[in-house]
Formats: C-alpha cells, sequence, structure tokens
C-alpha cells in the first residue's frame, strides 16, 4: 500500500468513506508491534520492505502474499458495493484478509465470521490482539469460508470478463456520484 501522509479525509452522507487512514494506522501499529511487514511506495524510512506495484505487480504480489498467513486488503474507501482486487488477491494468495466490511455490501457475498473485518474491533491494538491470540481451528474455519467463496465466484463467472467489469463500472458509478455532490 502506499503512503499517503496527511488527511484524506472523505465524508459522504454524513460518513467518513476513506480507508487509507484507517489501513495506514493498522499497518503501522502491526509493524510496531512486530506483527507486519509494509510494501509499498512513500512510507516514512525504514518502514517499507519494497515495493510490490511494479513491472509485473500482479505476480509480485502473489509471490510476496505467499509467505504470509494474513494481508491487510482493505479497500481504499468503504462505500456500497466497491469491491476491487484486494480481498480477492490476499485469498489468492493464501492469507485471511484483513478487511473493512462495513458499508459496502460485502457480507452479500461472503458470511460473517470468513475474513477479519476491521470494522468490528475498537482499536487497531483490539485487532492484532485478536490475530495473536487466534487458533488455529479459528484461521482455518475463516480460510475455508473465505475460499469457498472465492471458489464460487470463480465458478458464476469468467474471471476477467465478470471482476473487472463490475469494479470499473462501480468505480465509474461511485466517481459520477461524488462529482455529482461537489
Amino acid at each position: 500500500m502506499t503512503y499517503r501522509p496527511g488527511d484524506t479525509s472523505l465524508i459522504r452522507d454524513g460518513r467518513e468513506r476513506d480507508l487509507y487512514a484507517a489501513r495506514q494506522r493498522l499497518a503501522l501499529v502491526g509493524c510496531q508491534r512486530g506483527l507486519v511487514d509494509i510494501y509499498g511506495r512513500n512510507w516514512p524510512e525504514g518502514i517499507s520492505q519494497g515495493v510490490s506495484r511494479s513491472g509485473a505487480w500482479r505476480q509480485s504480489k502473489m509471490e510476496i502474499l505467499a509467505g504470509y498467513a494474513f494481508n491487510i486488503a482493505c479497500e481504499n474507501l468503504a462505500y456500497p458495493y466497491y469491491c476491487t482486487e484486494k480481498i480477492w488477491d490476499a485469498i489468492r494468495g493464501g492469507c485471511l484478509p484483513i478487511y473493512h466490511g462495513r458499508d459496502n455490501a460485502i457480507y452479500e457475498d461472503f458470511p460473517r465470521d470468513s475474513f477479519l473485518d476491521m470494522a468490528e474491533f475498537q482499536s487497531e491494538d483490539a485487532l492484532w490482539d485478536h490475530v495473536q491470540a487466534m487458533p488455529v481451528e479459528e484461521y482455518r474455519e475463516r480460510m475455508n469460508r473465505c475460499i469457498a467463496v472465492y471458489n464460487a465466484y470463480l465458478e458464476r463467472c469468467d474471471w476477467w470478463e465478470c471482476d473487472f467489469r463490475r469494479v470499473l463500472e462501480t468505480a465509474v458509478g461511485i466517481v459520477r456520484e461524488l462529482v455529482g455532490r461537489t
């Protein structure tokens, strides 16, 4: 994830929609606790382990994810039906996603108690405490639920045709709505 210092707030319909700050805080707290390796551009010196979004970045991302059990896979925005590659890539890479499920209808596809929903924790420390205390059985059950959704999704549609078209249509709709409200 790219580090973006400063205020990135985006209030719409009385709710904070921007997840950059929350995602960065989660990563930094996890890093400070020795639980997270951060990959991405523009992080303060000594924090990032490298960059994953250059060249053949999809392959690079999968190679990085293969070494981890969890992945911070939060979207850029919390907005109805906004879902990009992040949660899907985490599962494809063999990681249990740490996602933000509030306000985007992700639970229409995923059952509760599948991915770890950062929106359900009172603080970053509470989430990381949960990760550290998670029994192997809980991890397996959550991961298996995520894999079942991923596999069902792949059976329903051609990955390229369905997923990227849906992402593009959702992004265009969000931009149109936001531009119309400014």
